[in-house]
């Protein structure tokens, strides 16, 4: 039944078109990636509140760029709405100022029948209408009309006033889209909003990165520094900071790791030269060695007295330190992994790893992966 439907399911969604699929698969690819920033982000800014800080600066100053590209955009816009305004109500005008010329020289035309000074008057007007209304739209005094009952020329009057009315019903630059949403974003309720998403998200960004990690972390913690210290303190050779530790917060989980799958995350505290050779961890340049490495270092594993039989066990408990990525730092347990490495036997390591800073004054070794 059940392969039935997700066959009808599939069909269905082919039907439609490998577009549909193809946008699909790319949208949750896209979330896929998307997520794994998000999480890399996050396990990279847990190393120290610098780096908290740097992000959280960083979602800032992305956040107030898009915000001034905005501002920008919508500028650009009110700027290119007020040109075309200018533009428009400059032709209107000069169409206003030929229609007025018009009207003169048609009363002139037609008041042939009146009296003498009212038929000169009209034409007065309208050669007067002609040659400089289209320079600048002026109208004759609405008193000097009436006195001369001027009808014909009260009656242009109007119409002019009437065509005028025309530009009222021109847009204003504030009254476009771009110019109310302007309005909006440089005004005290805009600025305030913007500040308030702003904060609300670098303190989304500062709940992702540190509160809520850390709350995860006490919820899935196995085991107090307390009972880590207890357990492991006797076995552990290198130079951990134990009173840093046991004031910390810091969680310990326990992981598990495959050897000889996943060797090649397993760091040992033992350190190589370029050529090969055994060396200190604060030699020039000293460089980290996995469990995979060392495993492959005859000189190596003699220098450190690894035997060549792997233990009896199939599992073994160890105490490791978290590095960048999905790494730990082998506080106990080398010879153990690197031994079965060697061989090539199955070693299952039960990790209880310390999720702290990488620090150099809490562990000298953390040095090489700050």
């Amino acid at each position: 039944m059940y392969n039935r439907t997700a066959e009808s399911v599939y069909s269905v969604v082919m039907c439609k078109g490998d577009g549909h699929v193809a946008t699909l698969k790319d949208a949750a690819e896209n979330t896929k990636v998307a997520l794994d920033v998000a999480r890399g982000a996050r396990r990279w800014a847990s190393r120290s509140t610098a780096r908290v800080l740097l992000l959280l600066s960083l979602v800032g100053v992305i956040v107030l760029a898009g915000q001034a590209l905005y501002l920008n955009h919508l500028l650009q816009q009110s700027s290119e709405a007020t040109q075309t305004y200018v533009k428009t109500e400059r032709l209107l005008s000069d169409k206003l100022a030929y229609e007025a010329a018009i009207d003169a020289i048609s009363a002139c035309i037609e008041s042939h029948s009146e009296i003498t000074t009212l038929h000169k008057w009209y034409c007065t007007q309208a050669d007067s209408q002609f040659k400089t209304r289209t320079r600048e739209l002026k109208y004759p005094g609405a008193q000097e009309m009436f006195q001369l009952h001027a009808y014909l020329a009260m009656r242009d009057l109007m119409r002019n006033r009437v065509r005028g009315l025309a530009l009222d019903q021109l847009v204003q630059p504030s009254d476009t889209s771009q110019g109310k949403t302007l309005t909006l974003v440089a005004s005290k309720t805009g600025t305030l909003t913007a500040a308030i998403l702003t904060a609300l998200l670098m303190l989304g960004t500062f709940v992702y990165l540190v509160w809520l990690p850390k709350r995860q972390s006490e919820e899935g913690a196995i085991m107090k520094p307390q009972d880590f210290q207890r357990h492991f303190q006797s076995k552990i050779r290198v130079m951990l900071d134990w009173s840093k530790f046991i004031s910390s917060d810091w969680s310990i989980e326990l992981r598990y790791f495959s050897i000889p799958e996943q060797s090649s995350l397993v760091y040992t505290p033992w350190y190589a030269q370029p050529d090969g050779s055994a060396c200190a961890y604060n030699s020039p340049n000293a460089m980290p060695q996995s469990v995979a490495s060392v495993a492959l270092n005859s000189a190596l594993r003699e220098h450190h007295k690894v035997g060549d039989a792997p233990h009896s066990e199939s599992i073994s408990v160890v105490p490791a330190y978290r590095l960048n990525g999905d790494s730990i730092l082998l506080l106990d347990g080398n010879h153990r992994a690197v031994s079965s490495q060697a061989a090539s036997t199955k070693l299952g390591l039960a990790a209880f790893v310390i999720n702290g800073p990488i620090d150099e004054h809490v562990l000298p070794d953390l040095a090489h992966w700050v």
